[in-house]
């Protein structure tokens, strides 16, 4: 059983607390940590946060905010450290649904949204 944890609250709530990586081995067994994740690094709506096992159970994949885009990082399931497996550069994306990986584990299939902001000055529209 693989399982996300909120190891504190800080001021701003649980949406900004640190997360650890946990599973146990079997369900009931003790809890061992696999890795860990700052709260503010966390995708999208902070109570939905998913996690997806791979076919071959060897990977845990995650969806983690780097600055303005949302990348996909995978935690190995026995140990290490995080690492991502998209870069989508200076692009605003955000993961917009869920994400699973294929049947045979080589591949992630992902529902994306590319975000665009401009602040545009609408002047003389009220005499």
């Amino acid at each position: 059983m693989y399982y996300i944890v909120t190891l504190r609250l800080n001021i701003f709530g649980l949406e900004y607390s640190d997360k650890l990586i946990r599973c146990a081995r079997p369900e009931d067994g003790s809890a061992e940590t696999l890795g860990s994740f700052h709260g503010d690094r966390v995708a999208g709506v902070p109570r939905f946060l998913d996690m997806v096992l791979s076919p071959d159970g060897q990977w845990l994949a995650i969806p983690l905010a780097d600055g303005a885009t949302t990348n996909i990082w995978v935690q190995p399931t026995a140990g290490g450290a995080m690492k991502p497996i998209t870069d989508f550069g200076g692009r605003s994306i955000e993961i917009a649904r869920s994400f699973a990986w294929s049947a045979d584990g080589r591949s992630i299939y992902a529902a994306i949204g590319e975000l665009d902001a401009d602040i545009v000055l609408i002047d003389g529209l009220i005499p």
